[in-house]
């Protein structure tokens, strides 16, 4: 295989087990719009029992990626509530549970959740986005991604749908399709953080200033990443 092939297969390969991931994101984006469109903002508690469904049922199925999954809403988009999301975690258990967040301004444990990488950057950018590698504090406590899409409605924005993966469980995933194709490659973010490396020389998280020489460069689409692949001679 030439090494053009070679890097087009591995872009290839990460671009889909990321859009495998981003599937259920936007479909419980999509359960919100629905229900802002038929009930109006800002959206009764009540209107939010399918949402919870679907979230509980899209992480509680057979071969479900997901660490996390949910919605995070915009200030005063849920009825009687200045601050609202509804989040669910399967880490292993027997069924997703729901996770409580203290949201009260005044508290020491307080989630500012206005000020999230995954909250702010797709808020003003309008487009669906990846934050991390980080550890998740608030949850997992394990190293993640969080993949988010913004959700709008009567002209303005909502919040966010947003789904945790586990840097271990992307590895997976791409390797095992792989399948030993390739000697080595490294995906990097748009900050020229490492999201994903098959060489200890490249440690996930840190920062490459320089791409390997001789790599081929192939950039995702729709995603802020790009892989760059060293081929065997």
């Amino acid at each position: 295989m030439m090494k053009s092939e070679v890097a087009d297969r591995v872009a290839d390969v990460v671009h889909g087990v990321v859009e495998r991931a981003f599937a259920p994101v936007h479909e419980v984006r999509n359960a919100l719009a629905r229900s802002v469109a038929e009930e109006g903002l800002p959206v009764p508690r009540s209107a939010l029992a399918p949402l919870r469904d679907l979230v509980a049922t899209r992480l509680g199925e057979k071969g479900a990626i997901q660490l996390g999954l949910g919605v995070v809403v915009a200030p005063e988009a849920v009825e009687d509530a200045e601050l609202f999301l509804e989040w669910w975690q399967h880490d292993g258990g027997d069924k997703p549970r729901r996770l409580e967040f203290d949201l009260n301004r005044s508290s020491m444990g307080f989630y500012d959740y206005l000020s999230a990488e995954w909250f702010v950057n797709v808020r003003r950018t309008g487009q669906p986005g990846i934050a991390g590698p980080y550890v998740d504090v608030h949850g997992t406590d394990r190293y993640v991604f969080t993949m988010s899409a913004p959700i709008e409605a009567e002209g303005r924005f909502v919040g966010v749908a947003g789904g945790d993966l586990a840097v271990t469980k992307l590895e997976q995933l791409v390797l095992s399709e792989l399948a030993g194709d390739v000697a080595e490659f490294v995906v990097l973010s748009d900050e020229d953080r490492v999201v994903l490396s098959t060489s200890g020389k490249w440690l996930v998280g840190s920062l490459m200033k320089r791409v390997p020489p001789k790599a081929q460069v192939r950039r995702l689409p729709d995603v802020p990443w790009r892989v760059a692949v060293r081929t065997q001679a």
